[in-house]
């Protein structure tokens, strides 16, 4: 997770290296151990690595978009890197807040063709599938019983 994190970080590099700092507005690493680690041990690594210093910006998703959309209105736009799950990604493509980052690649980094199709969408590549959520479900074998016919 440290490297992909500093990849996406990469990215946002490119579009802040003439201020040294980069704004970071993300929906993920809210909870206190995330967030601890996040800004304790991923952050300083970047800084440290990029010479760039981070605002780690934790928002909801309705405070993220209500920002996004007002520096946009506003034409002063501060945010340099936005994390957020696909979901929300997709609504903000859907109103054309997101900038179309086709052009950017990492020469000595690779993603699963199958999360670069997701990251398409309204004619743009919209985001770099640097995270992924892994579900668990665990069902007692007894109800497979209740099941409709044909469904296992």
């Amino acid at each position: 997770m440290k490297r992909l994190l500093l990849v996406a970080l990469s990215l946002s590099l490119l579009l802040s290296a003439a201020f040294g700092q980069l704004n970071f507005v993300s929906t993920q690493f809210h909870p206190a151990t995330e967030r601890e680690y996040f800004e304790g041990s991923l952050l300083p690594s970047f800084t440290k690595l990029t010479n760039v210093k981070v605002q780690f910006l934790p928002l909801t998703y309705e405070e993220a978009s209500t920002r996004i959309r007002a520096e946009q209105s506003a034409n002063r736009v501060s945010i340099g890197l936005f994390a957020e799950l696909q979901g929300g990604m997709e609504l903000m493509a859907s109103g054309g807040l997101l900038k179309d980052i086709s052009g950017v690649t990492f020469n000595d980094r690779t993603f699963i063709s199958t999360f670069e199709k997701f990251a398409q969408g309204y004619g743009i590549k919209q985001f770099v599938p640097w995270l992924q959520a892994t579900f668990v479900m665990v069902v007692n074998k007894k109800a497979f019983d209740y099941l409709p016919k044909g469904l296992t």
